[in-house]
């Protein structure tokens, strides 16, 4: 919990991060950091990460494993600017990489073009 006190997170913050996934409470600082580093990786600034894990306490008890998975996949789509895709879609980061192919195949099989169907993932238009 310290972590997130000196990522700027005041106390009503981290109390309603709690109340939403109480699996926080058992994470160690540096599995915090470990997760909020991958964020930094991909270009999120602090105000990012505060948005993000306000918006989507659940990211903290994500794999890693996962989230790396799931940031190569949507780099392999063409989307560079994972800060903003983040920032303005935080529930992304509770999808796994399968999802995404899932999401793909779906929409082309609506008959989507694969450059539309990137860009509702990046606009946030995938859904929840």
């Amino acid at each position: 919990m310290e972590y997130l006190f000196n990522l700027g997170f005041n106390e009503n913050e981290i109390r309603d991060i709690v109340s939403i996934n109480s699996e926080i409470i058992n994470l160690s600082s540096e599995e915090i950091k470990t997760l909020v580093d991958i964020l930094v990786n991909v270009g999120c600034k602090d105000y990012h990460i505060k948005n993000i894990i306000n918006a989507n306490p659940y990211y903290l008890s994500r794999s890693i494993t996962d989230i790396s998975d799931l940031i190569k996949r949507l780099l392999s789509l063409g989307i560079e600017h994972l800060e903003t895709t983040f920032d303005s879609n935080p529930w992304l980061l509770n999808k796994d990489a399968y999802e995404i192919d899932e999401y793909i195949r779906d929409e082309q099989s609506k008959g989507l073009n694969l450059e539309d169907i990137i860009d509702s993932i990046d606009s946030g238009m995938m859904g929840e």
